[in-house]
């Protein structure tokens, strides 16, 4: 009993004490009043007593010392013992709404409730203060759907306890709702997002799929009246994006997703030209380089059916000059294009679609100067 103003269980104490050199007796009691004057006398020798079977209670050790002059002050020592668990009890469960609350009620008549361990099925317990909880109730966390028991331990000051429990059940968890997304932006900008739940200070975690198929995944909390809001990250990708949101309590405890909202992310005016010319250029480059081989194949065909190709004239050396240089104008020209089209490549990601018909192009015009080469090498 180290400590005069906490409660133990134990029913032993043991005192000691300091003797001055002129002591002639000493005189000690225990008693429950706290100003009483010892009557027991010891020879000055004794420097501890040892109590055993102490009753429950506060309790009061007095000591005082006899010299040549007479008895000294009393000095008094408190010890608190409480070795009685709890009464018995049995919590209940309250239901409002969505959440659902045990109503401690356990009673000590000696040292009094100091506090209770709760446990939901299989989980770690909670210990909680009496004086922490609200009008006596303790709110029990989300639970997934189905019945569950609550364990509850209630400890005295002196750390004595008794155990109980409760048996509830539990409903589907009502996913949260998103009641405002954009219906469009345009890349580059994020998507506010408003949404409501009915459970208030919880977390909420809003998913956002761009068209690329990338999902981003953002955490907010609930306010008390259960609405959320939070602006998302740069959005990058243009087309079809989906936002959806989902209450997540634990890591095995969470909701079904919310219904999901759609939104149009659209290129801006610039990009959007661009784009118009990639597309453009994908049907045209082929059609253009398809044409030129079927003019080189007839021409040639046409020279050898007449066995003419060793004399070709300077002035039809000439017009395949000229055809080859035309060539190389428009190789040119496709280069510029799709060197533009590499700058706007850095400034952002360019879709699946988009990436595949660039790749095209750059084969495209690689294979032109090739295909040259060989029909020159040809007809020489």
């Amino acid at each position: 009993h180290p400590n005069q103003d906490v409660w133990y269980s134990g029913a032993t104490a043991s005192f000691n004490w300091s003797i001055p050199n002129d002591v002639t007796s000493i005189q000690t009691l225990l008693s429950k009043s706290p100003t009483a004057i010892p009557t027991v006398s010891y020879d000055p020798s004794v420097s501890q007593r040892t109590v055993n079977n102490l009753t429950d209670g506060i309790l009061y050790f007095h000591i005082r010392y006899m010299n040549s002059v007479g008895w000294g002050p009393t000095a008094h020592y408190k010890i608190q013992v409480d070795s009685t668990a709890p009464e018995k009890f049995t919590p209940s469960i309250i239901t409002r709404g969505v959440q659902k609350s045990i109503s401690l009620n356990a009673f000590d008549a000696l040292s009094g409730i100091d506090s209770y361990s709760i446990a939901i099925d299989n989980s770690a317990p909670r210990r909680i203060k009496k004086d922490d909880l609200l009008d006596g109730e303790y709110v029990i966390p989300t639970q997934n759907q189905g019945d569950h028991t609550a364990t509850v331990v209630a400890f005295d000051k002196a750390g004595n306890h008794t155990e109980s429990s409760a048996v509830f059940s539990s409903s589907t968890i009502i996913p949260p709702i998103i009641s405002f997304a954009p219906e469009s932006i345009k890349r580059g900008e994020k998507i506010t997002i408003n949404g409501t739940t009915q459970y208030p200070a919880s977390r909420v975690e809003v998913f956002i799929e761009t068209s690329d198929g990338r999902v981003k995944t953002f955490s907010v909390n609930s306010g008390l009246d259960g609405s959320f809001a939070l602006d998302s990250s740069e959005i990058n990708t243009s087309g079809t994006t989906y936002v959806w949101a989902q209450l997540v309590f634990t890591e095995q405890i969470k909701s079904a997703p919310s219904s999901r909202k759609q939104v149009d992310v659209r290129d801006g005016a610039i990009v959007h030209a661009s784009k118009s010319i990639l597309y453009s250029l994908s049907f045209v480059v082929p059609a253009i380089i398809l044409i030129l081989g079927i003019i080189f194949m007839l021409y040639l065909g046409w020279h050898k059916f007449f066995g003419l190709k060793r004399r070709l004239s300077k002035e039809m050396q000439g017009t395949v000059t000229d055809i080859h240089k035309a060539m190389m104008l428009f190789k040119d020209e496709l280069g510029n294009q799709l060197e533009k089209l590499e700058k706007t490549k850095v400034d952002r990601d360019l879709n699946k679609k988009e990436e595949k018909i660039f790749k095209e192009l750059q084969k495209n015009i690689d294979s032109i100067d090739e295909f040259i080469e060989k029909k020159i090498r040809t007809i020489k």
